[in-house]
């Protein structure tokens, strides 16, 4: 949604505001090279990244500091089953991602696609008990490498982790054979979205 006082020159439909946003994630943007981005990006957010491999993948680990507390604080408190929901959100072209973080992933971004995916988890402290984002990988292929090195990180942050917790997926086997690896004891489920989106498609 965008709000201007351009008069005659203010977007009239859908597709002029996604250009318009489109332009200005551009103009935030620190440079072209992607690398170069994620590099000067490290020094800033010196609390936010917890890797970033170049060679020879690309494999970047987003945690924020103050999350790994709220997530510890919730598993020593609460005594109710935490769901963590872990998630190939969408491909960005080259690379896939993974939840949270996304401002800082648009000012890197320029020609790359990765995969995104997301780790979150319910928080059931809260009344309406909302899906908080917990960590987020950047990676290039959808490798079983790239899912160990970003459960290490998180076994070394959030030693707790296994208790209390369920994992709930998107069936990708590489990540449940890595989870399965460091966490044998937590139990998996698929997504019902998936198996749902799995099943219009098998039908069409």
């Amino acid at each position: 949604l965008i709000a201007t006082n351009d008069g005659e020159d203010a977007p009239r439909n859908v597709a002029q505001c996604q250009y318009r946003r489109q332009k200005f994630l551009q103009q935030q943007r620190i440079s072209n090279d992607e690398i170069q981005n994620l590099i000067l990006l490290s020094f800033d957010f010196k609390d936010y990244y917890k890797l970033l491999q170049i060679q020879p993948d690309l494999i970047v680990v987003l945690m924020h500091d103050d999350m790994i507390q709220q997530f510890s604080n919730l598993l020593l408190t609460t005594k109710e089953t935490v769901a963590l929901y872990y998630d190939t959100t969408f491909s960005l072209g080259e690379i896939y991602v993974s939840v949270g973080g996304n401002e800082i992933i648009n000012m890197i971004l320029i020609h790359r696609s990765p995969l995104l995916q997301v780790l979150g988890y319910r928080h059931s402290m809260f009344v309406k008990r909302p899906i908080l984002p917990l960590a987020v990988l950047l990676h290039d292929f959808k490798q079983e490498q790239s899912h160990n090195r970003f459960i290490e990180i998180l076994q070394n942050h959030i030693p707790r982790l296994p208790h209390h917790c369920i994992l709930v997926t998107d069936g990708e086997d590489a990540l449940k054979t890595a989870f399965r690896c460091y966490y044998p004891n937590t139990q998996q489920f698929r997504c019902w979205n998936h198996v749902q989106q799995n099943i219009k498609q098998a039908i069409k």
